[in-house]
C-alpha cells in the first residue's frame, strides 16, 4: 500500500494521512515537515531568497523522499510539492486528491490557529 495525498493547504491532507498510518499501521511521511525542518520556510520568511538558496532546500527534500521510498514498502506521503511529486507519483499504488472549497479551507487554518494547532516551524523541530 503506497498512497500519495494531495491538494490544497487547509484541505485535510496531514489529517487523512495519520489516520490513514495509523489505521493500517504504515509509515507516514509529511512534506511540510521536511519542508519546514530544511529550512524551506524561513527562507520564505526571510524573503528576497536566490534560486540557489530554494534549490538546496529542494535537493534535501528530493533527498529525504528518496530515502523514505527506499526505506519503506508500504506508506503514505501527504503534501503538494511540485520537486517531489513525479517521485511519489511514480511509485505510488493510490493518489488522493483531496478537494475541499476555499471556504472550509480557511476555516480549517482559522482552528488551527485558535487551537494552536499551527503548522508553525515551531512544532517542526528536528528529531
Amino acid at each position: 500500500m503506497k498512497i500519495s495525498i494531495i491538494g490544497h493547504g487547509g484541505g485535510g491532507k496531514s489529517t487523512l494521512a495519520r489516520k490513514i498510518s495509523n489505521h493500517f499501521a504504515i509509515p507516514r511521511l509529511e512534506l511540510d515537515r521536511l519542508w519546514f525542518h530544511h529550512g524551506g520556510h524561513d527562507l520564505y520568511v526571510r524573503g528576497n531568497t536566490s534560486e540557489a538558496e530554494k534549490d538546496v532546500i529542494r535537493h534535501k527534500l528530493v533527498q529525504d523522499v528518496r530515502l523514505f521510498l527506499s526505506e519503506h514498502t508500504d506508506w503514505v506521503i501527504d503534501g503538494t510539492y511540485t520537486k517531489v511529486q513525479p517521485l511519489i507519483a511514480d511509485s505510488a499504488d493510490t493518489l488522493v486528491y483531496i478537494k475541499r472549497p476555499l471556504y472550509k479551507r480557511l476555516l480549517s487554518h482559522l482552528y488551527r490557529i485558535v487551537k494552536k494547532r499551527t503548522s508553525s516551524p515551531r512544532n517542526y523541530k528536528a528529531g
